[in-house]
């Protein structure tokens, strides 16, 4: 087995002390009975370079030197991927869309699209790549999977500090742009990591972008981010769920901030 297939069964399983602790911090990597969502990464890597992304830590040891640099690349060998009935499956969890190419992205979705009794979340911090793909026109994009977008704050300056992603606007209104393309499909917002931010402009744009699930939550990672104090996200929380329905909201690492807890 390579090193890349061992990354990606780390993954898919980690040792059960690992996948416990996972387990107790998020959910948005979880199905409904708990179980760790198994990722399929045929393009991994990403040059948006989010200083609290933990997807070179994965691959800092790989045998290949572009896994190894996270500097976004096609591994055709994952391509023969198959997927269970009635799993969930988070694709590209250690890269972003943005980078793959549409011919190549469109030969990705087709993959999926022969598994229709499953589920597939594809998440971009640059949601335009779902809709202009001018190079070989509209992406069809098989009913069976979900996209959305990150957006840790909407003070768009502080977001910017952390990422060389878009903006947070040109992000919620890229997605707002596939909504209207797909209109058939089902979307969803990660607000996470979440750092401090404007509550009326959170509740905003989760009530503008109407998805179908918001998850939230904090960094896992110990980079100590600017957070917001835990009453802070509690009141986010509870009123999201008002908003939208306890049923769309999906909490994951809440609790105190790190600067809380010293």
């Amino acid at each position: 087995m390579s090193q890349e297939d061992l990354n990606e069964e780390w993954l898919n399983h980690p040792p059960e002390n690992e996948c416990e602790q996972e387990r107790k911090k998020s959910l948005m990597y979880t199905d409904k009975n708990g179980e760790r969502l198994p990722a399929w990464n045929p393009h991994p890597g990403c040059r948006f370079n989010c200083k609290y992304c933990y997807g070179p830590k994965i691959y800092q040891r790989s045998q290949c030197m572009d896994c190894r640099a996270f500097e976004p690349h096609f591994h055709p060998e994952r391509m023969n991927k198959t997927f269970q009935k009635g799993k969930t499956y988070f694709v590209e969890s250690l890269g972003d869309p943005y980078f793959i190419d549409p011919i190549l992205f469109q030969d990705i979705l087709k993959r999926l699209s022969k598994f229709p009794k499953s589920q597939f979340m594809i998440q971009s911090k640059s949601p335009a790549c779902f809709t202009d793909t001018r190079s070989c026109g509209r992406l069809r994009i098989p009913e069976n999977v979900w996209l959305g977008t990150t957006i840790e704050t909407n003070f768009n300056r502080l977001a910017r500090g952390f990422s060389k992603a878009p903006g947070i606007l040109q992000r919620c209104h890229a997605l707002r742009k596939a909504q209207e393309e797909y209109p058939e499909l089902h979307f969803y917002l990660t607000f996470e990591p979440i750092m401090i931010f404007d509550l009326c402009s959170m509740l905003e744009i989760a009530r503008w972008l109407d998805v179908d699930a918001v998850y939230i939550g904090r960094d896992n990672h110990g980079h100590h981010l600017p957070e917001p104090a835990e009453w802070e996200l509690k009141v986010l929380v509870r009123l999201l769920q008002e908003q939208l329905g306890p049923d769309r909201v999906h909490t994951k690492t809440l609790g105190p901030a790190w600067w809380e807890r010293k």
